[in-house]
């Protein structure tokens, strides 16, 4: 596992703040044809420099045949948080991290990724309803959420806090009580990180932070500009993408909190992709796409070396 720089588990911008850096992305995004089970090209965005990706017939031939007779692979993706996924300036086409090296994934498996857009909050759910077949939308892997689904580990956040300019309240990770905080519902952050903190400001006497939960990550941020929290608790890698593109209205502040477990591809319990997505990831860091994917969308400092299969820690 690689040492956690200034890394980041879930943010979104609004289209005016989020436009300037989805053209310039889409600016130097170049075609990369998957090879699929058929033999047919689907040209995918991503940017220049990438290698091609074709499928892995002993790999695909561990994909559940009735998935392998759809032959795409539907996944869940709250396109609310660059730089891990976020809408195109087409409105339409979900890209970031996740993306990518799910149409990566894909292309191993001989399956043809297919984005769909759900709010994170339903993520799990759904998952668990069979609705989708996977999700990748930076989803932390807990002991908790094993009991309903399965992960497949690719990378390890570390989480900071947006502030006002300045800091005007003088907030830091480990320093928020009685602090209105704002969190994405369904985050690590809500369920376990404030929790927490809780706990720990009023053992010390203090009175605990007041969590303020909205559907997705530009809420949040849409309520630190108004004032209507002093602080959005989230990863910090997401974080520093949106202060680069608030004109200053914002900053982040650590110290970053690694975060406590892992997070991965989440998987439907019983639905035989675990092992085929593992095998796939493996392939992946093996020959250079994943750390290209990883290099294209700055995330060097969340990046591991190995994936794993359940590898939450707590």
């Amino acid at each position: 596992m690689r040492p956690l720089a200034r890394a980041s588990t879930r943010y979104r911008l609004t289209m005016t703040l989020l436009l300037p850096a989805m053209v310039a992305i889409a600016g130097v995004c170049a075609s990369l044809v998957y090879s699929t089970g058929t033999g047919a090209a689907a040209p995918v965005p991503l940017g220049t420099g990438l290698p091609s990706v074709s499928e892995d017939a002993s790999i695909a031939a561990a994909v559940p045949a009735a998935l392998r007779a759809k032959g795409v692979l539907v996944v869940a993706s709250d396109a609310s948080y660059p730089p891990f996924e976020s809408f195109a300036p087409d409105g339409k086409t979900i890209i970031g991290f996740d993306a990518d090296l799910a149409h990566a994934i894909g292309a191993v498996l001989g399956l043809k990724a297919q984005m769909t857009n759900v709010s994170f909050d339903e993520i799990i759910p759904g998952l668990a309803a069979k609705k989708y077949d996977i999700a990748m939308s930076s989803i932390g892997d807990t002991k908790k959420r094993e009991e309903v689904v399965d992960f497949v580990t690719y990378y390890w956040n570390g989480t900071g806090i947006a502030v006002p300019t300045g800091n005007p309240k003088h907030l830091s990770t480990d320093n928020l009580c009685g602090a209105r905080v704002g969190v994405e519902r369904g985050t690590l952050q809500q369920t376990s990180m404030l929790p927490a903190d809780a706990s720990a400001c009023q053992a010390r006497g203090k009175p605990a932070p007041i969590a303020e939960a909205f559907k997705d990550a530009n809420e949040t941020l849409l309520a630190l500009a108004s004032g209507r929290v002093d602080a959005v608790l989230a990863d910090a890698v997401t974080l520093d993408y949106a202060a680069s593109k608030s004109s200053s209205k914002f900053a982040v502040a650590g110290p970053i909190r690694r975060n406590p477990s892992p997070g991965g591809v989440a998987i439907p319990k019983g639905s035989g992709l675990a092992d085929p997505i593992h095998r796939a990831i493996a392939k992946l860091m093996a020959n250079g796409t994943y750390k290209a994917i990883v290099n294209k969308w700055g995330l060097h400092s969340i990046a591991i070396d190995s994936s794993a299969i359940n590898g939450a820690l707590q």
